[in-house]
């Protein structure tokens, strides 16, 4: 499988000591945790919270007022997420679970594990390789001046109740997530986290110019907790960048397209001819450059090759930084092959 970088762009950082520039980059990595990848169709099931379920509003530290159902609202909003960011590289086929199949313990913040037979009949009825849950949504506001509760609704069409407010206010939303596999007494994964969003006002957005919505800055958080665990259960992208060099008339020209265009394998078929240049820099230069464009279009193992023919040539700290880095990725490239090949 050859997996292609995402590329935004190369900012103007040059580097006038040794002609070179850092283009930034999408690059496909891990998942943070262990999933087998014959672990394919997984569903989603809130049992965070349910419509009994009442978040506290804070007033200068002290609960004025609890309102119903909004724990729930922006529980499902991040399964909903998750399931959207999902997507992005298609590693679950996810099923939603409905709530009241399994009812929740609302004297419980977090609610008790699951049992391997509990796992086991959801699976089978819904034909799934595992389940992850939402065991725990802890959602509060804490504020100062005046509140009014007014009556919303959410995704699904149920009325909550949600505060507007006079002064600013922090949202937190603690969430607690279980992995669980079927046929398996071992959890792939258990993770809780806290999200915080600070905010003016709570805003509110009409679907089909209509119906009011979740409140905006709910959303928010819940967008906050589905990123943050689908990077923990699946490979996705992550920001970084690579130095490649300018320097020489023939190496800017090539560099200054590359710069407008992003088309690494135009730049690398120019750059090979200079790989036999007389002038060692010259040669070094564009062999170094030659092994990021091969990373970069998606061969590693090719880059790592040029980065070693470069270090030949002429032995730079930037060749050695470089081979540390190409390491690294053919052994993420591995992990990847392995987790997104079923």
């Amino acid at each position: 499988m050859t997996f292609r970088l995402l590329l935004y762009g190369c900012i103007a950082s040059i580097l006038s000591s040794c002609s070179s520039t850092y283009y930034y980059a999408d690059f496909l990595v891990p998942s943070e945790v262990y999933v087998p990848s014959d672990l394919r169709r997984v569903g989603l099931l809130n049992r965070g919270a349910d419509q009994r379920d009442a978040s506290p509003i804070y007033v200068d530290g002290i609960p004025v007022e609890y309102f119903g159902g909004v724990g729930k609202a922006v529980g499902d909003q991040t399964l909903g997420v998750l399931s959207t960011a999902n997507l992005n590289l298609n590693r679950f086929q996810t099923v939603v679970v409905p709530l009241d199949e399994y009812q929740t313990d609302d004297r419980k913040v977090v609610q008790d594990e699951l049992s391997q037979s509990e796992v086991d009949s959801i699976c089978m009825v819904y034909d799934l390789d595992g389940l992850v849950s939402i065991d725990g949504i802890d959602l509060s506001i804490r504020t100062s001046g005046e509140i009014n509760v007014v009556p919303t609704t959410d995704q699904f069409g149920n009325v909550v109740r949600v505060p507007e407010f006079s002064q600013d206010q922090e949202i937190s939303y603690q969430v607690s997530w279980r992995f669980y596999r079927a046929r398996s007494s071992k959890l792939i994964d258990s993770f809780s986290e806290e999200y915080r969003r600070i905010t003016t006002t709570i805003s509110y957005a009409r679907e089909n110019g209509s119906r009011e919505r979740l409140p905006e800055d709910f959303e928010v958080v819940a967008q906050m907790a589905a990123y943050d665990y689908i990077r923990r259960i699946s490979p996705h992208w992550k920001e970084d960048y690579r130095l490649y060099y300018r320097g020489g008339e023939a190496l800017s020209r090539i560099s200054s397209n590359l710069d407008y265009n992003a088309n690494w394998e135009e730049a690398a078929s120019k750059w090979i001819a200079l790989t036999t240049a007389e002038d060692e820099n010259t040669r070094y230069m564009a062999m170094f450059n030659m092994a990021v464009a091969s990373e970069m279009i998606g061969n590693p193992r090719l880059a790592k090759e040029w980065a070693e023919k470069a270090k030949a040539v002429k032995p730079t700290k930037q060749v050695d930084k470089y081979l540390e880095i190409i390491n690294r990725q053919i052994l993420i490239y591995d992990v990847l092959e392995y987790q997104l090949t079923n």
